[in-house]
């Protein structure tokens, strides 16, 4: 089974302890890093080089745009994965737009990052 590399980049600290704390208790996962700001998550993108990058929509400083931007400009291959509370219907079609892996209801993070992680 493959480890995987996992950054979770979201402006909450109760879901970001949450979500890091579930996460580490998959056996699939190796490692996990955490951000709570756009700029945090562009440079753990760049200096560890995560698989997958779960990405709250909601960033402050930086526009969703610019965050994919500056990850794909620094070469990241990761899937990114956006994560928000909102309706999550325009937030599909970005994602199939910019090539993104998906995206995931903040309320149902454990069944989709279930969903997301199986289909690897």
């Amino acid at each position: 089974m493959q480890s995987i590399h996992i950054l979770v980049a979201s402006t909450s600290p109760a879901f970001l302890h949450a979500a890091t704390q579930m996460l580490r208790h998959d056996v699939r996962i190796a490692k996990v890093e955490e951000a709570q700001t756009a700029q945090e998550a562009v440079e753990q993108a760049k200096a560890c080089r995560p698989d997958v990058v779960f990405l709250d929509v909601k960033l402050p400083a930086l526009s969703l745009v610019e965050i994919v931007s500056q990850l794909r400009v620094q070469s990241c291959t990761s899937r990114i994965v956006l994560m928000t509370l909102d309706e999550a219907t325009l937030y599909r079609i970005a994602a199939s737009q910019f090539g993104l892996a998906g995206v995931i209801d903040k309320t149902h993070f454990a069944e989709g990052f279930k969903a997301f992680l199986d289909a690897l």
